[in-house]
Formats: C-alpha cells, sequence, structure tokens
C-alpha cells in the first residue's frame, strides 16, 4: 500500500488542495464512490474561487470535507480529505475520524490512499498509527504551509496537488 499524506496545522489548505487532487484523478480515472452523497463535487475553479473568498473573510460555511474511491491505472486510491482525529472527540467528528476513514478504505479494498494529517512532530499520533497499523511500500509527507498571500497560497495547493498526483502516476 502506498499512503501520501497532506499535512499541516489546523486552516493550511489541506482540504482544498485534496479537492484539487479530487479534480485530478477525476480527469485521469474512473470515479467509483463519494461521500457524503447528496453533495455536489467541486470542480478546479470552485475550489480556488472558495479560497479567494476565505482569504477575504466571506465564510458562509467550510469547504465540504469528503472521500472518494477511484480506479486509476488498474489501481483503487481512496482520497480522504479529512483525516485528521485519531478519536472521535464529539460526535460531530465521527464521521471523519482517522481510524473511521482508515477502515472506510479496506472496506473498499483500495490499493493507495491519500489523506489529511494536522501531523505535529511532537505528536506523532496519526504516523505512530499508520506505522504501527500498517504496511506501507510507499509512505510520503506533502507540508502544507500557512500562507497570508492568497496568490501563494493558491499556488502551494496547486503545486502540492499535482505534486502527489505525480507521485501516484509514478508509482500506480
Amino acid at each position: 500500500m502506498a499512503l501520501f499524506v497532506i499535512c499541516g496545522k489546523q486552516d493550511t489548505g489541506k482540504t482544498h488542495t485534496t479537492w484539487l487532487i479530487y479534480n485530478l484523478l477525476n480527469n485521469a480515472g474512473t470515479l467509483k464512490e463519494f461521500e457524503p452523497k447528496g453533495e455536489k463535487p467541486l470542480s478546479w475553479d470552485e475550489v480556488v474561487q472558495h479560497m479567494r473568498d476565505s482569504y477575504a473573510g466571506i465564510k458562509d460555511k467550510n469547504i465540504l470535507n469528503f472521500r472518494a474511491v477511484f480506479d486509476y491505472k488498474g489501481k483503487r486510491i481512496a482520497l480522504i480529505s479529512a483525516g485528521d482525529f485519531l478519536e472521535k472527540d464529539t460526535p460531530g467528528w465521527e464521521v471523519v475520524s482517522f481510524k473511521h476513514c482508515m477502515a472506510w478504505a479496506a472496506q473498499n479494498e483500495v490499493d493507495h490512499i491519500i489523506c489529511c494529517s494536522r501531523y505535529n512532530i511532537t505528536d506523532g499520533g496519526v504516523r505512530k498509527y499508520l506505522l504501527q497499523n500498517y504496511k506501507l511500500h510507499i509512505y510520503r509527507w506533502y507540508f502544507k504551509n500557512k500562507i497570508y498571500n492568497i496568490e501563494e497560497q493558491i499556488a502551494e495547493a496547486q503545486r502540492i496537488a499535482i505534486e502527489v498526483f505525480t507521485d501516484i502516476k509514478e508509482n500506480c
């Protein structure tokens, strides 16, 4: 199993970056599963516009967390935008707890996983969990910084999305 983790502190744009990866995979592969059901997937342009709106202080609602499974080059790839929490801190977070998402990926028999983490070098929570519970042959981290200039924030999200997608193309 290959695991690709986009990590960074809260509000650094991990979910936005994951949506950009969603669009790259959606254009190259076949979408097999999408959660939460009933919500409209976001296009690349909608994601970038949401980043601009967030930066401008327009926050009608948070960008949607989601999970998706794609068939790509004969492999199943899970994309999890909210892999932040190891345990369910509150009932509302149960759906996005990291363990719950990893079980969902296993249930969907995925070959590779792309997820997010608020991984912090000092806590080791998600990293420790992954290393103890999964045999990983590829294990890559992509660090997402908090940038206050919107053009740089968008550019970094796009760069990381393309880097993750390139790594998937080369390793699938």
